[in-house]
């Protein structure tokens, strides 16, 4: 885990952005092409509205996750096709012929608790979990989980977003 930000702001909770990329294999890592990716990531997310005035509110980790294999694919207008079935650290997907995104979210949350340490089940309804994947397409996805055991609405536990590492 590095913390690539501390919240700066006089806020009682920070919020925590939460970077993890999936299909970068070990070479990513030694030849610093995932720290990169990580810093880009969170400079994209940080150069829109409301999130560029807001940026002092959040810390953000980038969280290290190797993959067996990268991605393979045939890059479509929305989306993309797998051409060979890569496996990654998260078991994320693309959806052929859409710009749905999914992956194991039970090992993307036991990845992204690494970063919120002491605090960690308080801090996780403020968390936002952003898994990058190492692919070159037009695709992503955003949910948010809530807990059907309390009854509780959305927004009592995490959510996590999904994009690719494209130019887009």
């Amino acid at each position: 885990v590095t913390c690539l930000q501390e919240a700066t702001a006089d806020v009682t909770v920070p919020t925590d952005l939460i970077l993890m990329g999936d299909g970068f294999i070990g070479q990513d890592f030694a030849d610093g092409t995932y720290h990169q990716a990580m810093q880009q990531a969170c400079e994209d997310f940080f150069s829109v509205q409301p999130l560029k005035s807001l940026r002092d509110h959040f810390t953000v980790y980038s969280v290290n996750a190797v993959s067996e294999n990268c991605f393979q694919i045939d890059a479509g207008a929305n989306g993309a096709v797998a051409t060979v079935p890569a496996v990654t650290c998260f078991n994320t997907y693309l959806v052929p012929g859409k710009t749905d995104v999914g992956g194991n979210v039970a090992r993307i949350v036991d990845y992204a608790i690494k970063a919120l340490t002491g605090e960690a089940e308080d801090r996780q309804s403020s968390s936002l979990i952003l898994v990058v994947l190492n692919a070159d397409c037009h695709a992503g996805a955003c949910i948010r989980y809530y807990d059907v055991l309390s009854g509780e609405d959305y927004g009592e536990l995490y959510s996590i977003a999904y994009c690719t590492a494209n130019s887009d």
